[in-house]
């Protein structure tokens, strides 16, 4: 007992009681964030942080912000610009906005509302691991494609406006492109009309595909009623880009029916869809769409018509294929391709002798893939619709033609 009692008297003694000034620490003021056992977690901030990071500086620790991009980029003045969301990789668990939530329901700053913010895509063409699109997403893709639009349409430069868009990384948005692009040019001269023509018909299929193009103009079809408020003519307008698309071979020929089977009763964009059909059934149809913004509002067609028609005979007097391919890409209307097949079917029929070396030119670039089937029937269709003034100076002119049919059906 007396053993007992000293071990206690000696514990009193060595306890000592808090000074006034000083306070027992609470569990409230450690902070888990600093300590050993949790520094692989990381610190949710709900502060806003300099431009182009995605979290605040205690995510460094421990190696904690691998792979983070931070935003180097600069403008053409030499100053930070901020970058488009496609230019870096959302973080997993991460929501773009302007704080950084986390969507682990487990995390104290979880709010199940802002789950909703935001759509994430899975699959698809172009999409990808990450990527988001929401409300802020969508409205900063559109306001970048508005100023790189306008952009082009002040230089001219479409290999620019093509790395521009590749910048934004966001292909599965693509199509917002040509609705975008069509809708600008119609308040503009016959110049940016022809412009934006050309320039949708360079993009395909580097930046667009065939599908992201029909997908534009359906959404443009879907808007024409409230369209018609700010662009008057919108319907003749919007028949004409349209029609443009199918000669350029960027829309299927079948899209327009397509439309009017869709379209409503009375509707601006059935209206123009049956402007637009009588368009590319008219005689000729082909060359009057091909200067559909008038003679003086870009390409000039003549000069490349010449060029092709040089091509062409150069080629009758070297049999230099690769040479003949090499000056058709050099040109760089794709769209304008079944000129070739008509000069060459045209030359045909005047000259039989060079039948031959032509048919295998003909045969060379569509196996490479320089003539696609449709140009090389726009071409065909375009030559059918000459025939009787051909007659005029050919009279075995249907004659020459139907055996280039036969011959064409042949080879494949």
């Amino acid at each position: 007992e007396l053993s007992a009692m000293g071990s206690a008297q000696q514990g009193q003694q060595n306890h000592v009681m808090p000074s006034a000034g000083k306070t027992k620490p609470s569990v409230l003021d450690i902070d888990p964030w600093e300590s050993s056992a949790h520094l692989f977690l990381r610190r949710p901030s709900l502060e806003k942080g300099p431009p182009g990071r995605r979290a605040s500086y205690e995510d460094k620790k421990a190696g904690a912000v691998a792979g983070l991009q931070l935003n180097k980029g600069r403008d053409n003045d030499g100053k930070p610009r901020r970058k488009s969301k496609g230019e870096k990789a959302w973080e997993p668990g991460l929501v773009p906005g302007e704080t950084s939530h986390f969507l682990d329901e487990k995390d104290p700053n979880y709010n199940s509302e802002e789950d909703n913010e935001c759509v994430y895509k899975a699959g698809g063409a172009g999409a990808g691991v990450g990527e988001v699109e929401s409300e802020e997403d969508l409205a900063f893709f559109k306001k970048s494609v508005d100023t790189i639009m306008a952009e082009y349409l002040s230089s001219g430069d479409s290999s620019e406006f093509s790395s521009s868009i590749q910048g934004l990384n966001r292909p599965f948005l693509h199509h917002i492109i040509v609705k975008r692009a069509v809708a600008t040019a119609m308040d503009r001269r016959p110049k940016e009309k022809e412009m934006v023509s050309q320039l949708l018909s360079s993009l395909v299929p580097s930046i667009l595909t065939h599908d992201q193009v029909t997908q534009g103009f359906e959404d443009l079809l879907g808007q024409m009623d409230d369209l018609i408020l700010d662009v008057p003519d919108v319907i003749t307008q919007a028949a004409l880009f349209i029609a443009r698309a199918v000669v350029d071979d960027l829309v299927a020929p079948s899209f327009v029916a397509t439309c009017i089977s869709k379209s409503d009763r009375g509707s601006a964009a059935l209206e123009s869809l049956t402007y637009c059909g009588r368009l590319l059934s008219a005689r000729h149809s082909t060359e009057r769409l091909l200067r559909c913004w008038g003679a003086g509002a870009g390409r000039d067609i003549d000069a490349t018509k010449e060029s092709i028609k040089g091509m062409l005979k150069e080629f009758v007097a070297s049999a230099d294929a690769g040479e003949a391919a090499r000056c058709l890409a050099q040109l760089q209307v794709p769209f304008f391709h079944h000129e070739v097949v008509k000069q060459a079917l045209v030359l045909t029929i005047e000259e039989p002798a060079v039948a031959e070396k032509l048919a295998s030119l003909l045969g060379s670039l569509s196996k490479t893939g320089q003539l696609s089937p449709v140009q090389i029937q726009t071409g065909f269709a375009r030559v059918r619709e000459r025939l009787e003034d051909l007659k005029l100076d050919v009279p075995q002119a249907e004659q020459r033609f139907v055996e280039c049919e036969q011959k064409a059906r042949e080879v494949g």
